[in-house]
C-alpha cells in the first residue's frame, strides 16, 4: 500500500513537472517569436532610413523645397579692421582688439613675460 502511495505521488510530481516545462516552453516560443518580429521590424526601419538618407532622395526632397546644389565655394577673408568694427557694434569686443595689438616686439615681450623665459 505504501508503495502505491509513493508511486502515485512520484507520478503526480512527474506530471506536474512536465506540465510546468510545457508552459515554460510555450512562454519561450512566444518570446522567440517576439524577438524575430522585432528583428524584422528593425530591418525594415533600417532599410527605410537608408532609403531616406540616399543622395537621390535627399536631392529630390531638397529640390521640392527650393534648394539648389552648390557647385563651388569661395572663402572670403575679412579684414581685421572690419571684424573689429563689427565686433564693436555688436558689443562683443575681445581684450586684444580693445587694447590694440601693439608692435611685434611688444607682443614678443608679453609672451616672454608670461612664459618666464629669459632667453
Amino acid at each position: 500500500m505504501a508503495v502505491i502511495i509513493i508511486l502515485t505521488v512520484f507520478l503526480g510530481g512527474v506530471v506536474a513537472l512536465r506540465t510546468y516545462m510545457a508552459q515554460q516552453q510555450m512562454r519561450l516560443d512566444t518570446i522567440s517569436r517576439d524577438i524575430e518580429r522585432s528583428r524584422n521590424y528593425f530591418d525594415e526601419l533600417r532599410a527605410a532610413r537608408a532609403e531616406l538618407q540616399s543622395p537621390s532622395v535627399l536631392l529630390q526632397k531638397a529640390r521640392i523645397i527650393g534648394m539648389v546644389p552648390v557647385w563651388g565655394t569661395k572663402v572670403l577673408e575679412i579684414p581685421a579692421d572690419v571684424a573689429a568694427e563689427v565686433a564693436a557694434t555688436v558689443g562683443k569686443v575681445d581684450v586684444d582688439v580693445a587694447i590694440g595689438a601693439g608692435s611685434p616686439l611688444e607682443e614678443f615681450g608679453k609672451v616672454k613675460a608670461k612664459t618666464g623665459s629669459t632667453r
